[in-house]
């Protein structure tokens, strides 16, 4: 080569190395672009992901909260492959306080091992002659069957209220009533109770019926008029004799 196209040369390898040059600055840009963007995303994400848990854990706070501080019991089970209430899946303090058992020791149980359903004898759909002639796994079939039935029906209809007796670890009955509600959640149901004692209820109500009885005791077999008069000197109960006496209508 001449000097001439020697220097004509080297200036085309440094041209073709300069547009080298440049398109990877270009491409090293683009990268540097594309992992800040992703950079930025990832940090979004994050920040969207502790977002999440810190909500989550505020919900979870929120829940425990609301399911320890009220007075009521409240328990939650699963329904089983079969249509059987499964083990309790979770259960506040005021039950474990009420029925005398540990939080771990509830969340072994089902629901029947804490209420009190009707005995066989008890059942309606009985007769003496299946009582005597039934074995016991076939009574117990029939009671699961009854209570699958049941566990459909709160499923049927969302929110079922009815009574029980609640047995304590030490045998203690307490009434109750019970609001079970059925909740769908990603695919499954549970059956959450909300409990409330009515022992008092109870005593007052039967209290009012002996109250009732030793009025009707009272005001039934006297052979002698009886009568009832109000503050302002109004009749307010009579007997049949007494009636008879003055002639009135016994309606």
């Amino acid at each position: 080569f001449s000097q001439v196209g020697y220097i004509a040369l080297l200036t085309m390898l440094l041209v073709a190395m300069l547009a080298v040059c440049v398109s990877l600055y270009r491409r090293m840009t683009r990268l540097a672009r594309k992992l800040s963007d992703l950079d930025q995303q990832n940090r979004s994400d994050r920040d969207a992901w502790e977002h999440a848990k810190s909500s989550l854990r505020l919900q979870q706070a929120w829940y425990k909260l609301l399911f320890n501080e009220t007075s009521n019991m409240v328990l939650v089970y699963g329904v089983n492959a079969d249509g059987m209430p499964g083990k309790f899946l979770d259960v506040n303090d005021a039950a474990c306080r009420r029925l005398g058992r540990s939080r771990e020791t509830m969340l072994t149980l089902t629901p029947q091992d804490i209420e009190d359903v009707q005995t066989a004898a008890a059942m309606p759909r009985y007769t003496r002659a299946e009582l005597v002639t039934l074995a016991d796994e076939d009574l117990i079939e029939r009671e699961n069957i009854f209570i699958v039935q049941f566990v459909r029906d709160i499923i049927n209809r969302r929110e079922v209220v009815y009574e029980r007796d609640y047995i304590t670890r030490t045998g203690t009955r307490i009434p109750v009533e019970i609001r079970a509600r059925a909740i769908e959640f990603e695919g499954r149901t549970f059956i959450m109770c909300v409990v409330r004692n009515i022992s008092e209820t109870r005593e007052v109500q039967r209290e009012l019926r002996q109250s009732q009885r030793r009025s009707q005791d009272f005001f039934s077999p006297p052979p002698f008029g009886v009568a009832i008069y109000g503050s302002q000197r109004n009749l307010v109960n009579v007997n049949l004799a007494c009636l008879k006496m003055f002639g009135a209508p016994d309606r």
